[in-house]
């Protein structure tokens, strides 16, 4: 079988040129145009990128979802989301879990790249790098980055779906500063995760248009688990001047720490006001519920399919393929206005 490599070879151009060419992400001039069209004719290349092209069920089309966890309420439901997108489209979508672990990652995308049997990857990554992702400019099956940005030094511009977390943060961030919060701790995710980058500069942008200086001693940077949001606690409660209100950059995180208070007899929110991200569901059952930036799973999911799904053809316009839905501040009962002023 002739490979995209040997079609970029014989072109003079890179393979992640002649990938993004044949799969609507690039428009080069026409005499690029010719050369590759060119090339694919004379080494009788096959185009495979079509097998979405017949979306039916005798198809069985195969669809890969790479997520860190299933524990996390929030991949819980995102892949929900994408299974009911998948069946909508007459696909089979097939979920692995990285536990994530940057090996496992790496693992599994190298197992969809040699399996062949994957028109498409989905991949919700926790790290900001993956050099197996660079083997897929040499593959058929389409790829979308979902949640995280991810570096990928041979395409460089890649089908992203996310969301606009800088916004988002800042909203939550200005939402407890108009409860009259100025002590407020943040607890953000894993350093170099986009999402967690992204949060902590919304969160520090809101402070400054409000004229509160940022304190380095009331950012925490950690795992989105239950464990790490109950650990915080511990030492906000330790700080000299406490903060009276906290953004957690994700609910699960929000969780673990209002789970703690209790064992400390911290009311939430009289005495710590508290505001999460994702809008899981178990949320809105706490009590007191949960206040929360929330995620746009369905839109997400939706986006992420149109995105697969798009058609291949030089003669059709591409869709916009990095793509930043907004997030919604949903109002619970885990934030009030504050009883003293720091």
């Amino acid at each position: 079988m002739v490979s995209l490599s040997q079609v970029a070879r014989k072109a003079g151009v890179s393979t992640s040129t002649v990938s993004r060419y044949f799969h609507g992400q690039l428009a080069v001039r026409a005499d690029t145009e010719e050369k590759i069209a060119k090339a694919a004719k004379e080494l009788g290349y096959v185009r495979q990128s079509s097998r979405f092209a017949a979306n039916t069920p005798s198809s069985n089309t195969e669809v890969a979802l790479i997520i860190p966890e299933l524990t996390n309420p929030f991949y819980s439901a995102l892949s929900d989301a994408l299974i009911t997108r998948a069946q909508a489209n007459n696909l089979v979508l097939e979920i692995m879990a990285s536990n994530r672990q940057a090996r496992m990652e790496s693992k599994l995308v190298n197992t969809v790249v040699r399996s062949g049997r994957f028109a498409g990857l989905i991949y919700a990554g926790m790290h900001r790098t993956n050099a197996a992702l660079n083997h897929l400019a040499n593959s058929e099956t389409k790829l979308v980055l979902l949640d995280e940005d991810i570096s990928i030094p041979d395409n460089p511009k890649p089908n992203i779906v996310a969301v606009d977390n800088y916004s988002g943060a800042y909203q939550a961030t200005s939402y407890l500063i108009g409860l009259g919060h100025r002590r407020i701790a943040h607890i953000s995710g894993p350093n170099k995760l986009s999402t967690a980058t992204e949060r902590l500069r919304g969160y520090k942008a809101a402070l400054r248009d409000a004229g509160i200086p940022f304190d380095s001693k009331l950012v925490f940077s950690g795992p989105y688990t239950e464990e790490y949001g109950a650990n915080v606690l511990t030492y906000l409660i330790q700080l000299e001047e406490r903060p009276t209100a906290v953004f957690a950059g994700s609910d699960i995180v929000a969780i673990g720490l209002i789970s703690a208070c209790k064992q400390y007899s911290i009311s939430i929110p009289r005495d710590l006001s508290v505001v999460g991200c994702d809008g899981i569901r178990i949320g809105k059952w706490l009590h007191p519920t949960l206040t929360t930036l929330t995620q746009p799973i369905d839109d997400m999911a939706s986006v992420a399919f149109n995105l697969l799904l798009q058609s291949d053809g030089s003669d059709e316009r591409p869709l916009e393929n990095n793509i930043r839905l907004p997030l919604t501040l949903t109002i619970g009962e885990s934030a009030a206005r504050v009883r003293h002023a720091g």
